[in-house]
């Protein structure tokens, strides 16, 4: 098997192989051997519109708690917006989910982005999708036993990991990495990876009302410790493909334990995990017309603190995965020094 810490290439096809498997699902071995992830047990909790002033996570989940102590009628007449947008949603489900609220993170054909065109934007959609996802994930049941102090927690957590990589402000490494508890440090492929990440998340327009958080598995079996342990910048990918009834997906996930060294190292195995979905269009001129979902995995940490611990960009096709992962972490072309020749990729799986 590849060593995460290379490029990931898809494993030479066995001898026999099943009848349906092409060389993109060959990689889907990878995903579920080390991370012991699979995307269909995923629930859905429904969409929440953009907040029209700033608020907290906790503020939204305070005024529902409010409106649900109330009368029926008195709690659609403060919020019949929200109570309507939660009809359609439990009757008609999200895009790619089937009558029990399960879904793949299939990228939306409809999606309505925000243009984001500087640092400001990008600030402001990133705050209101930060709300949202923490007003979610304190709907997961089960997930902490202080939802109100979990939804501001993991705003922050969200702001904190994904406000600098939207807004390009990437200036200072250092500073970011201790906001996302990660250890300092100046290995240069450390300041590669961060450099290779933001450029494909820098100013990506938003969708920000389609965000949503749906509970994530946990990290075991044998994989889960080296995942943790990856050393700073090594470029690890595990690309995989699922097909369903409602569409196909193929993915780009990176564990993000190289991109914030030892951010994770007190991470317990079987910690409860939330994973937030947003679609995305990068401004990547070969990716532009391509649509995706950017998924972050949160997992409770010590105290009070959500450490990122896995980032994937969810899009339609492999051949855009290879891609991305090209533009996240090149290769370096031959330096002259008289070793070998980068591995050509591979075209037969």
């Amino acid at each position: 098997m590849t060593s995460l810490t290379d490029h990931l290439e898809s494993p030479k096809r066995p001898e026999k192989q099943p009848r349906s498997a092409t060389p993109a699902m060959a990689a889907i071995a990878v995903l579920v051997g080390v991370g012991g992830i699979s995307w269909a047990g995923y629930s859905i909790y429904g969409a929440t519109r953009p907040a029209e002033r700033p608020k907290s996570a906790s503020d939204v989940v305070r005024e529902e708690q409010r409106a649900n102590r109330s009368s029926p009628a008195d709690a659609l007449a403060a919020a019949p917006e929200e109570k309507a947008r939660r009809q359609v949603v439990e009757r008609e489900g999200l895009p790619g989910s089937d009558a029990g609220g399960r879904t793949m993170p299939i990228p939306p054909k409809d999606a309505n982005y925000t243009v984001i065109a500087n640092a400001d934007d990008a600030n402001k959609a990133v705050a209101t999708i930060a709300t949202a996802f923490g007003e979610q994930g304190s709907r997961i049941e089960g997930l902490t036993q202080t939802p109100l102090q979990t939804s501001d927690q993991l705003a922050e957590a969200t702001k904190n990991f994904l406000g600098p990589l939207v807004a390009g402000d990437m200036a200072d490494q250092s500073d970011y990495l201790v906001k996302n508890g990660a250890k300092p440090t100046d290995a240069p492929q450390l300041k590669r990876l961060l450099e290779g990440v933001a450029k494909v998340l820098q100013f990506a327009d938003l969708d920000v009302i389609k965000a949503r958080a749906q509970q994530a598995p946990k990290m075991q079996g044998a994989g889960a410790a080296m995942l943790k342990n990856l050393p700073p910048g090594a470029a690890a990918f595990m690309m995989n493909q699922n097909d369903s009834d409602t569409g196909s997906v193929s993915s780009l996930s990176m564990p993000l334990a190289a991109l914030l060294p030892e951010a994770s190292k007190e991470v317990a195995d079987n910690a409860p995990r939330v994973e937030f979905l947003v679609p995305a269009r990068l401004k990547e001129p070969s990716l532009a017309d391509k649509g995706f979902q950017i998924g972050i995995i949160m997992a409770k940490g010590p105290g009070t603190r959500w450490v990122p611990e896995m980032l994937s960009f969810h899009t339609t096709d492999m051949e855009t995965v290879k891609a991305l992962q090209k533009i996240i972490a090149p290769r370096p072309s031959n330096p002259g020094t008289g070793g070998p020749k980068p591995r050509e990729a591979s075209q037969g799986g």
